[in-house]
């Protein structure tokens, strides 16, 4: 086998010089990295001095409102309760009352028994837990008890509700024509 040519003798990068590149690498390998982070945070910087408080803020422009809501809750019994409207209008957010259309609650039982809760329009008052409502105010029993008025209250923590306005109700026991109405007791 022929050996492999060799380099002729000084043709070769000198020690000294190689020694020089190396440290340049190194020192490269520092500074870029070094420098980019340095452009970056200047123009950080820069933006934030040019823009100061650039955050985009909301005007106050009226009353918060909300379309197709949902709001679930528990009550006192660790029953589950969900009310949900077309729309639902808070007037002020120091008023802890919350305006809605189309108005539709249901509340389950310990039982398993559902019961429907629907109106024209309402109003929900948060720290009550209570649901005003008017206009065609519908409650339906899922085991056939329908009752309708033109307007009644139902608390959602205790599950009771009640009306002055003339009832019209019907189950299974019979048809019952009032002048008002209050369930109690689930």
């Amino acid at each position: 086998m022929a050996a492999a040519p060799s380099a002729p003798l000084g043709r070769g990068p000198s020690p000294r010089r190689s020694r020089r590149y190396s440290i340049t690498v190194r020192r490269l390998r520092i500074a870029l990295p070094s420098l980019a982070a340095l452009i970056v945070v200047s123009l950080f910087l820069w933006s934030n001095l040019n823009h100061p408080g650039a955050v985009p803020t909301v005007e106050d422009s009226g009353p918060l409102e909300m379309v197709n809501t949902r709001y679930t809750g528990v009550d006192r019994h660790n029953r589950t309760f969900r009310i949900t409207a077309e729309r639902a209008v808070q007037p002020d957010i120091e008023v802890r009352h919350v305006e809605l259309q189309k108005p539709a609650a249901r509340i389950v039982l310990d039982d398993g028994t559902v019961i429907s809760i629907s109106a024209d329009s309402g109003r929900y008052e948060e720290p009550e837990s209570k649901l005003y409502l008017n206009g065609a105010v519908r409650l339906v029993r899922d085991n056939g008890y329908d009752v309708s008025t033109e307007a009644a209250i139902v608390d959602l923590e205790t599950t009771e509700a009640w009306g002055d306005a003339p009832v019209a109700a019907a189950g299974p026991n019979g048809i019952i024509d009032a002048a008002g109405f209050r369930i109690t007791e689930d």
